[in-house]
């Protein structure tokens, strides 16, 4: 299984970044071999529609699971329209919300947050 955190850094116990478009970076951690691979997000610099190109480049690379803070709505529904599934974020680090979506402790995203969200 693939899960995708959004990110601040390329470092798995790195801060997350709670924006899902405009997130900096993406932590990729593989469950199978326990790695983690990172991605710059080359939908954040765009002037429109950075969570729809996000939530592209997660199906690109094959994604099964995504943490983020928040989808807005064009995100959310390019990932509704997948097997994808979304969870929100509930810790600090990369690795903490890798581990807390392991453990069945994140909630999952059901509906949009607000587009831009900012932070």
């Amino acid at each position: 299984m693939k899960i995708l955190i959004s990110s601040k850094s390329k470092d798995s116990k790195g801060a997350v970044d709670k924006r899902f478009g405009r997130a900096e970076f993406y932590v990729i951690y593989n469950s199978e071999t326990k790695a983690y691979d990172f991605v710059d997000n080359s939908a954040k610099d765009g002037a429109h529609g950075a969570g729809p190109k996000a939530a592209q480049i997660a199906i690109d690379l094959g994604i099964d699971v995504i943490i983020t803070g928040n989808l807005g709505p064009r995100a959310l529904s390019v990932i509704e329209s997948t097997p994808i599934k979304s969870y929100r974020i509930d810790g600090v680090t990369v690795e903490e919300n890798v581990q807390n979506y392991l453990d069945n402790k994140l909630e999952e995203i059901t509906s949009a947050g607000p587009s831009h969200a900012g932070n």
